[in-house]
């Protein structure tokens, strides 16, 4: 059963605290559960319920992942000025939203962080489903 692989990446990207995404282990499918849809939630703890082994929650990443995908991210920086501009981020109570501010102007940078978020999500991936048995 392959997973849907787009729609996975899409989940480990998605910063939204209200937000939970689960595998379903007997479809592939990438099941999206939010606070926002009471009815969708409902729905779900459900089916979980009753066969509360086939979904696998696909986790975050924590605050100590984060912040290591961004020291990792400016040490492949360049630049000298802009990577002590963007240490200086890594002390920020929100590094995501000042480094997005930092790289506001600097389309070639923003483009190495997108791609750099790319792979490292790639590699969160394989992790997941290999871990989880879902591959």
């Amino acid at each position: 059963m392959p997973v849907d692989r787009a729609r996975l990446q899409e989940a480990m990207l998605d910063p939204d605290p209200e937000t939970q995404y689960f595998v379903d282990s007997r479809t592939g499918k990438v099941v999206r559960v939010t606070l926002k849809d009471p009815q969708g939630l409902a729905r779900f703890k459900a089916e979980l319920t009753a066969e509360p082994r086939r979904f696998v929650q696909v986790p975050r990443p924590s605050g100590r992942e984060k912040y290591a995908e961004l020291s990792e991210f400016i040490a492949s920086v360049v630049d000298p000025v802009l990577k002590k501009r963007l240490q200086a981020v890594l002390a920020s109570p929100n590094p995501y939203r000042e480094l997005n501010l930092a790289l506001e102007r600097r389309f070639k940078e923003q483009r190495q962080w997108e791609e750099f978020r790319r792979r490292s999500v790639a590699r969160r991936m394989a992790d997941f489903l290999k871990l989880s048995g879902l591959t």
